[in-house]
């Protein structure tokens, strides 16, 4: 059955009852069409007033190239008459396959539609978004693309059908009858070809129409048996519920004392919508956490501290969002959503930071390399941008990854110190950009792995314990060590670029994106920072300055400060753009509401400073969302799989020889194939351990029989760890008070004596033969704990190692043991290897392994 579209193209006109019409404002994305209560099948009237005026013109005007010649009008009346006769037809198999087409609207002949508009990005109509279109390709992609809400039998109305002049859709009939040179005979064969499209366009379309039913029919049938599915599930899970219900009390509670705190959030910047709500009341039968407490022996050797977070799943509503094309459970549909959720975010934090151009230089260029996704000159800047936009889009359409990772290795300022634990920057990323997860059927989750340096740890140790600190299938790492680099340039980079590469081992190759909370650098660390971030531009490496973003606003801090105002200075709220953080708007707790202005607590940041920080990668990481949906549509547009693109599956997994040559770091620790290992006891882990406790029994033992009792040990720590006087003041008697608490606390393997015997440790596959032990607690606790200990012994496959072959390494509160294998194990490299740890008769003070790191 032919389209308006096309009848309309042949001068035949539609009627205007009813026809749809797009919304495009500020809140509404492409495809949010305003249906029809019913529809009526197309049908002939009079002539339009453009008919009429062009019968007329012949008697009006004597310019040539509009009068009819002779004999034009009877051949007009010819293909009027014969278009009637096909209609009646087709009227008649209308009735009989109760197909009926959507009427379109009513355009002038071969003109584009002046009253569509859509959102891209902006507010655009045909003659911006389609007719200066340069690329052939790209212009049939965007005619051809559905405008997102399909009619009862899926039916698409294609942008084409708006933009038809724009799209080459117009026929020759304008050309010739301006030329005013046809013949007769031209014209009779014109009137002939004609006919016989549409009599192949009513057989075609008549062909489309009987898929459309054998694929409702199929469809329907799909899914009653998924009903039938969830059903049996229901039913068998009737049992669990009550068990269920109380995973879910704490955390339902929880988020209902944020409600409460964060309303004015909730309405200025979250983008928090009913299906979100929806998935929440299954997040007990969905939840896992990212690492699971694993014992071996009598020791308990992980004990994760990741939070039993909600996870939404893809598959919900999956048929229900499928618009045309099998593109998997991220359909058109769901990309529109998620589109509209993060165009929302983005224009919201635009006006909460006074427009575009400022929220612009404060949230783009306060980074090392500032972050520019159109029109950029750069070729390092292009490559920093395709690695995040490339690492957004492959989560989007892999099938079953329902979470995307944010992991943060850092001190005490990631960890949130002399804050409540809620106001840090991850919790509050998670609560600002997680919605726009949501719309794609996602969850976003913050792994806050930071902690204080009371447990003696640096960038140094921490860097080789990325795979355990945070998860290995983390999407995007941060890093936030800045404050413990300070005085030892040469090491910070050493050790920044080992992670970069070491991520680049990992299983979604995360780009390393680094926080710092004061103001960029100038003069040589500006240009060896900068040489740094162009080296590994391809692989999304970037660093985040928290005051240059301030400054860059155009607050004039300068002047305040000769006027006695210093907005760092301990305890000071406002940072010349907001007094409060947006959820401390509706806080009723007037201490509490003070609190939450804060932007320095003392060297960590307050919650206003922390809000700034969220923002700012919420923002960055949207408007590289809006990048990674436009490549998806378009290949949706062109009938291609995005899967095929993007999907994890299709990642390339590239050798260590495909990185480019190190700057800084050590070839032998920095150039390989596997991330390092780590056997991490501080809290928190979100991840794999590499090291294991072997069994005491194990037949692998080497030392089997023999005691071997060493036991975890945790520092004493209350609730109000690390969490500043105000706060605490607030809290005490609150009932939401565990918000507060902070995830991070001291622990180590110990030995108070030899009655406690040897510990062994089965080593994980090693590229290199690297092994060193860290002790706890303290900074430089190495030297007394294993080098000078003369009544502790260490062993490797049986053999005991030689103390005078050790060093400090790669801080001060660890000791390599094994720089490399040794010469004899060469030729044998992944050998299965056991280290062994006795304590002797003299002990005299505990002996705590924190942390076992392998490579």
């Amino acid at each position: 059955m032919p389209l308006a579209a096309e009848l309309e193209e042949f001068g035949l006109e539609v009627e205007e009852e009813e026809h749809h019409s797009l919304v495009a404002d500020s809140e509404v994305g492409i495809g949010h069409v305003s249906a029809p209560s019913r529809r009526h099948a197309l049908s002939l009237t009079t002539p339009s007033k453009e008919q009429r005026s062009l019968l007329q013109s012949s008697n009006n005007f004597s310019n040539t190239t509009r009068l009819l010649r002779p004999g034009i009008l009877k051949w007009a009346t010819l293909v009027l008459a014969l278009a009637i006769v096909v209609f009646v037809h087709l009227g008649q198999e209308r009735d009989e396959t109760e197909y009926v087409e959507l009427t379109l609207p009513d355009v002038e002949i071969c003109q584009d539609d002046p009253e569509f508009t859509l959102m891209v990005r902006s507010e655009k109509n045909c003659a911006t978004f389609v007719s200066h279109v340069g690329k052939q390709p790209l212009l049939e992609a965007r005619c051809n693309q559905p405008i997102g809400i399909p009619d009862e039998d899926d039916f698409q109305k294609l942008l084409k059908h708006f933009c038809r002049r724009s799209c080459g859709l117009c026929g020759s009939e304008d050309a010739l009858l301006e030329e005013g040179a046809m013949s007769e005979a031209e014209i009779e064969k014109e009137v002939e070809e004609v006919a016989e499209e549409i009599e192949e366009m009513e057989k075609e379309m008549m062909e489309e129409v009987e898929k459309v039913i054998e694929k409702d029919l199929a469809k329907e049938e799909e899914e009653k048996k998924e009903q039938l599915a969830r059903n049996r599930e229901e039913d068998d899970d009737d049992d669990d519920d009550d068990d269920d219900d109380g995973e879910g009390v704490a955390l339902e509670d929880e988020e209902a004392s944020e409600d409460d705190d964060e309303e004015g959030e909730d309405e200025e910047v979250s983008n928090d919508d009913e299906e979100e709500e929806t998935d929440q009341s299954t997040a007990s039968k969905n939840k896992q956490p990212s690492a699971a407490s694993k014992e071996v022996g009598a020791v308990k050797v992980n004990d994760s501290n990741s939070k039993n977070l909600y996870k939404p799943t893809k598959t919900n509503n999956a048929s229900a969002n499928n618009n045309g094309g099998d593109f998997g459970t991220f359909t058109l549909r769901r990309l529109q959503e998620t589109r509209k959720a993060t165009q929302t975010l983005i224009q919201q934090l635009e006006q909460y930071y006074n427009g575009k151009p400022q929220a612009t230089r404060m949230m783009f260029d306060s980074w090392l390399k500032p972050w520019k996704f159109q029109n950029s000159n750069s070729r390092s800047s292009r490559d920093r941008n395709d690695k995040l936009i490339d690492t957004i889009a492959r989560a989007l359409v892999t099938e079953d990854q329902e979470e995307f990772i944010i992991g943060t290795i850092g001190s005490s300022v990631a960890a949130g110190h002399d804050n409540c634990h809620y106001d840090s920057y991850e919790n509050q990323l998670e609560r600002t950009f997680g919605p726009v997860w949501n719309a794609a059927g996602m969850k976003l989750v913050t792994q806050n792995a930071g902690e204080g340096g009371g447990c003696g740890d640096d960038y140094r140790n921490q860097a080789y314990c990325i795979a355990q600190n945070v998860s290995p299938n983390v999407d995007i790492a941060h890093y936030t060590w800045t404050y413990f680099e300070e005085g030892d340039r040469v090491e910070k980079y050493k050790i920044r670029e080992s992670l970069v590469r070491w991520t680049q081992r990992m299983e979604r190759q995360p780009p390393v994106h680094v926080l710092n909370v004061l103001w960029a650098p100038t003069g040589n660390d500006l240009r060896v920072e900068q040489e740094l971030a162009d080296h590994y531009a391809k692989y999304g490496y970037n660093a985040f300055y928290m005051r240059t973003g301030h400054t860059l606003g155009g607050y004039d801090y300068e002047a305040d400060k000769k006027n006695g105002i210093d907005h760092y200075a301990a305890g000071f709220q406002g940072d010349g753009y907001h007094n409060v953080t947006r959820y401390g708007l509706k806080e009723e707790n007037s201490n509490r509401r003070d609190s939450l202005g804060v932007v320095m607590r003392n060297w960590h940041p307050g919650p206003l400073g922390f809000e700034f920080v969220s923002d700012t990668f919420s923002y960055v990481y949207s408007k590289a969302m809006i990048e990674a949906l436009d490549l998806i549509e378009a290949q949706m547009a062109t009938g291609k799989d995005p899967r095929q693109t993007w999907s994890s599956s299709q990642r390339t997994i590239s050798p260590k020889e495909s990185l480019p040559e190190p700057k800084h770091c050590d070839p032998a620790y920095c150039v390989v194939d596997k991330v390092p290992g780590c056997l991490n006891f501080e809290k928190p882990t979100f991840g794999l351990q590499g090291a294991e406790v072997e069994d005491a029994e194990g037949s692998l033992n080497p030392h089997k029989g023999e005691v071997q009792d060493w036991k975890v040990w945790y520092e004493n720590i209350d609730i109000w760890h690390m969490v500043g006087k105000q706060d605490k003041a607030i809290f005490q008697k609150r009932d939401d008070k565990e918000i507060c608490r902070h995830l991070d606390q001291c622990g180590g393997l110990s030995a108070t004596s030899s009655e406690d015997g040897t510990v062994v440790f089965r080593l994980p596959e090693m590229e290199v033969g690297l092994v060193v032990i860290c002790g706890c607690c303290g900074k430089d606790v190495a030297r007394t704990m294993f080098l000078q200990n003369e009544f502790l012994e260490i062993s490797y496959n049986g053999i005991v190692l030689d103390k005078s072959k050790w060093d400090i390494f790669p801080n001060a509160k660890c000791v390599r043991l094994q720089e490399k294998f040794p010469t004899e194990l060469a030729g044998q490299a992944y050998l299965h290897s056991y280290l062994s740890v006795k304590a002797l008769d003299g002990l005299k003070a505990p002996v705590r392994i924190s942390h076992v790191i392998t490579l």
